[in-house]
C-alpha cells in the first residue's frame, strides 16, 4: 500500500494535465468512482487490488513504455517519469478519462511490466484476442462481433459454451487477413504480449 499511497503522492505533485483531470468511472469495469483516490488514480479499490494495479510490475520494459507513449500520446510529458510505477498511474488515468482516444494504453501498460491490468484494459477498449489452445491443437479468438468469422474462415466453429471461436491451425492466415480486415487499430493480444492492429 505505501508504492500505492507514494505514486499517488507524486501523480497528484506532477505539474501536467493529467493532474488536472478527474475521472468518473473506473478504467477496469467501468463502475463510477466513488472516493477521491480513485477518482485521482482512475481505477477503482476493487480492481486496484484484483489486476494488480498495487503491485510490483513483472519485468517493467522502461524503453519500450516510454516509446510507446511518445508515438501515441505526444501531449505526454514523460519526462516526469522515474519508474513504472508513475507512469502506469498516468497512463490508467488518462485511459480512464477516454477510452476511445487511449486505446494504444494497454500496450504501454503492458510494456511496464502490468501484464493483468494491460489484458483487463484491452478488455475494456475493444480488443481482439488470439492465443493457441493449451494442447496446441487449435486458435481460440475472441472477438467484438465474433459471427463475422465464422462464415469466412474455413474450419472454424462458434463455442457456446465458452463464448468463443475455435480456429483450425491451418487457416490462421486467412484468420490473420480477416482480422486485420476488419479490426484495423484495436488492440491484439496474444501469448507475446499487446499490439495495435495494423490499420493497412
Amino acid at each position: 500500500m505505501n508504492i500505492l499511497l507514494s505514486a499517488y503522492t507524486e501523480l497528484a505533485s506532477e505539474n501536467n494535465a493529467v493532474r488536472l483531470l478527474v475521472a468518473t468511472d473506473c478504467a477496469c469495469c467501468a463502475k463510477s468512482l466513488r472516493d477521491s483516490l480513485s477518482t485521482e488514480l482512475g481505477i477503482g479499490p476493487v480492481c486496484r487490488k484484483h489486476y494488480g494495479f498495487n503491485d510490483l510490475p513483472n519485468k517493467p520494459d522502461w524503453d519500450a513504455g516510454v516509446c510507446i507513449t511518445a508515438n501515441y500520446g505526444p501531449d505526454i510529458d514523460t519526462s516526469t517519469w522515474h519508474d513504472a510505477r508513475v507512469a502506469c498511474n498516468t497512463l490508467v488515468k488518462l485511459f480512464s478519462c477516454d477510452v476511445v482516444g487511449r486505446k494504444w494504453v494497454p500496450e504501454a501498460v503492458y510494456a511496464l511490466g502490468y501484464t493483468k491490468l494491460a489484458e483487463k484494459l484491452a478488455q475494456r477498449g475493444g480488443r481482439v484476442e488470439i492465443k493457441r489452445s493449451e494442447d496446441g491443437s487449435h486458435f481460440i479468438v475472441r472477438a467484438p462481433t465474433p459471427g463475422k468469422f465464422v462464415t469466412v474462415v474455413p474450419g472454424m466453429t462458434w463455442d457456446k459454451r465458452a463464448r468463443r471461436l475455435i480456429c483450425p491451425l491451418d487457416a490462421f492466415d486467412i484468420l490473420w487477413a480477416a482480422v486485420k480486415l476488419t479490426y484495423p487499430g484495436l488492440l491484439l493480444v496474444t501469448e507475446k504480449g499487446i499490439t495495435p492492429i495494423p490499420t493497412s
